[in-house]
């Protein structure tokens, strides 16, 4: 039986979407994003705020990059074998690992399981690609609970300010395989439900492309980094937890050869499957998340 989903609808029970757009301009904002933050330093959880002492670890990066972290990214979604999921495709796992690119190591984690509602019975198809079983969603948030819990979440870690949504600084950006994650399935799920997806989500590094431009040919898969890297894979191929810890390797290794990564994507007002992507207006109420980084 397929359930009902609002096509407006609020992000929690507090947080108002906002339907005011604005324009995204991708040259500008790359621009902006290879600035490079003054502000280093660790998050300390007890404070809430970054630790002013050096992180200390074997294993550094051997140049500066123009980010301090990457929040390496792998949804995983509904789908079916030979055909497309009508009427959307739903994200149902949304894991993210910050990496410090400075101690090349694991900084903080998100991960959630997401409860998909048109196609909430999953494929038989699905289960055997990525692992998740039907009891890993069931009890689950769906997708406009989880963002606002990883926009909490990216508060915390002091990544974005409490109260304006919008990033503490530029040292920082997303890291996806390939231009799927943040320039289809989020901006196409997003739209279908009527959100306005937060600023921070319009610009990424797609590893492919970084790739691409450090070693001299684009890569098909991650997989095929991973070989070429000689660095072995580790977990289930396509559990968007164990991709992603498979992306940081590849990003570790790249930086410990010198290799720059820059900015490669952005979104714009793109057209997806008919419909226009969400403009990025969307906003937290004041205070709505506490105090301030």
């Amino acid at each position: 039986m397929r359930l009902a989903v609002p096509r407006f609808v609020r992000i929690a029970s507090d947080i108002q979407i906002v339907k005011q757009p604005s324009t995204l301009r991708c040259s500008l904002l790359m621009e902006s994003l290879r600035s490079v933050s003054n502000k280093r330093g660790r998050h300390n959880e007890n404070t809430g705020r970054r630790d002013p002492r050096p992180a200390t670890c074997s294993r550094v990066s051997t140049i500066q990059q123009y980010f301090d972290y990457f929040l390496v990214l792998d949804f995983e979604a509904t789908c079916e074998q030979n055909a497309k999921i009508q009427p959307v495709q739903e994200i149902i796992e949304f894991p993210v690992v910050q990496f410090c690119t400075k101690t090349l190591q694991e900084v903080a984690r998100f991960h959630e399981y997401v409860r998909p509602t048109e196609r909430p019975v999953l494929t038989s198809f699905c289960t055997n690609l990525t692992g998740i079983v039907q009891e890993m969603v069931d009890d689950q948030m769906i997708l406009p609970d989880v963002l606002a819990r990883f926009h909490r979440w990216l508060s915390q870690q002091c990544l974005i300010d409490a109260e304006s949504g919008d990033r503490v600084s530029n040292s920082w950006t997303f890291v996806t395989c390939g231009d799927w994650d943040l320039g289809t399935i989020l901006p196409q799920e997003a739209s279908f439900r009527g959100l306005h997806l937060p600023p921070y989500f319009g610009s990424w590094i797609n590893l492919k492309k970084a790739y691409r431009n450090t070693k001299g040919y684009f890569p098909n898969s991650l997989m095929v980094m991973l070989n070429d890297l000689q660095i072995p894979h580790t977990g289930r191929l396509h559990s968007g937890i164990d991709d992603v810890i498979n992306i940081c390797a590849v990003v570790r290794k790249l930086c410990e050869d010198g290799y720059l990564l820059e900015s490669t994507s952005c979104l714009t007002n793109n057209v997806v499957s008919g419909q226009r992507t969400p403009i990025f207006g969307w906003r937290p109420r004041k205070g709505q998340f506490g105090t301030s980084c």
